[in-house]
């Protein structure tokens, strides 16, 4: 019997509101009676229809216009199919959970609306059916959520059924997101990615493994500023102050102590720039509150990094699973910050050049390979512990730094990791792949 995996779906005006048009080919290769009525199931959208068997040799099925639109269907295009003879299954239904951006019709997910676009279309030529939407756009008692899909290489406004998979690309800044988020989990909905680690979770997760741990700087959640922070200081001479649920590299700050007692501290809040020095560890947490504000901190040690051009440097791998469980790595990059930058993330003014560019000025090219086998085993061993301890994830972004004598650290793990890094570096082939990659996971998740 010919296995059939997509459909091509189309309109009849013809056809009442409750009436499937299909093609013999179809019914011939399933257990499907031509005047049975069967049920079309769309994300965790169900409903039943009656047949309207035609002669046709394509893999085929029509409704009337509004059915489609109703089913959030769009003609003259090809599904994802699974067929038994009671129901045809359509999907999967992906949907791309933002932050919305009400004031631009053009770009309503703000900074990544590009990168939503091109994973919906991306998508759609995998036989998904791809929208965006905003958390808070979600009607619980209907099952419907209002969102965005991509019609023409145009935003299109609609309403579509729950899905099967939800890929989260918002910020999670605060707890009703949280439960949104695991509300839609009890209504049968499997999440690309696991929900936010904060930083000090991360730590802890982490330091429990013998592997790992040897590649984590010493770190310390802040509780009692003037104690721990004086004795981190007396120890290293230089440490990081970074919020546990900061991203983008926002509100870090470096303070590093002299031999005559004085602290300098380089930063930056909200809106600029601060820097400057003072003589006690009282005044010196005074002079942090405009950037710490009321955030939890972590307080680590500085490592001795590598650097370029005299600009501080990390690593960021970019780990994915395709169409699978099995973890990869999609794509490896240099984070070069700005002058003067005490972190290197894009968003403040960093770039990026090729892993093997930046290590060849440090290191020679035995080590070098070396390094890049150390950086890749540890990327996939961090990916799969955090993993096994907070759920299924799809992809993650990890931040490890080389110091100078070629030891890799582990600085960060994302779970809503950024592409830029490789437009930068004109790897647009690795770009698209690390879109792509999700969307095959997606598919995988949904069950076609």
């Amino acid at each position: 019997m010919e296995e059939i995996n997509t459909v091509y779906v189309d309109i009849d005006p013809k056809l009442d509101s409750k009436t499937l048009k299909i093609s013999s080919r179809l019914v011939g290769c399933y257990p499907i009676m031509p005047d049975q009525n069967i049920s079309i199931r769309i994300g965790k959208l169900k409903e039943k229809f009656s047949l309207y068997l035609v002669e046709d040799d394509s893999h085929m099925l029509a409704f009337n216009p509004q059915t489609l639109n109703r089913l959030a269907l769009s003609p003259q295009q090809k599904y994802n199919v699974k067929i038994n003879k009671e129901e045809i299954r359509l999907g999967p239904v992906v949907a791309i959970m933002a932050d919305l951006n009400k004031t631009s019709r053009d770009k309503p997910f703000g900074g990544q609306s590009s990168f939503i676009k091109q994973a919906i279309k991306i998508g759609q030529g995998l036989g998904e059916l791809c929208f965006a939407f905003s958390p808070y756009s979600i009607d619980w008692k209907k099952k419907k959520i209002r969102g965005y899909t991509i019609k023409e290489d145009s935003w299109i406004p609609g309403v579509f059924p729950f899905p099967d998979v939800i890929y989260p690309r918002d910020r999670m800044t605060n707890a009703q997101k949280m439960r949104i988020r695991k509300r839609l989990s009890r209504n049968g909905i499997s999440m690309l990615t696991s929900s936010l680690l904060d930083k000090w979770e991360t730590y802890k997760i982490l330091s429990e493994d013998t592997e790992i741990k040897p590649h984590l700087p010493d770190t310390r959640l802040v509780v009692d500023f003037g104690r721990q922070v004086d004795n981190m200081l007396n120890k290293y001479g230089a440490v990081y102050l970074k919020p546990i649920g900061g991203e983008q590299g926002k509100n870090i700050i470096k303070v590093i102590k002299k031999k005559n007692g004085i602290y300098q501290y380089w930063g930056h809040n909200s809106k600029q720039p601060i820097s400057g020095q003072t003589s006690s560890i009282t005044e010196l947490y005074l002079n942090l509150k405009s950037i710490m504000m009321n955030r939890k901190y972590i307080v680590q040690k500085e490592i001795n990094l590598i650097r370029w051009q005299n600009k501080i440097i990390d690593v960021r791998v970019l780990v994915q699973k395709s169409y699978g469980h099995q973890w990869h790595i999609t794509g490896i990059a240099c984070r070069i910050g700005g002058n003067g930058a005490i972190a290197s993330n894009i968003s403040c003014g960093g770039t990026a050049k090729k892993l093997e560019e930046v290590l060849k000025f440090n290191f020679e090219q035995a080590q070098i390979k070396y390094i890049v086998l150390k950086l890749q085993q540890l990327a996939l061993k961090v990916a799969r512990v955090l993993e096994f301890r907070i759920g299924n994830c799809g992809e993650m972004g990890i931040d490890l730094g080389i110091d100078k004598k070629g030891k890799i650290w582990f600085i960060e793990a994302n779970l809503r990791p950024a592409r830029q890094v490789f437009t930068l570096m004109g790897e647009n082939e690795t770009r698209i792949k690390s879109i792509t990659n999700p969307m095959l996971y997606a598919k995988y998740l949904g069950g076609f």
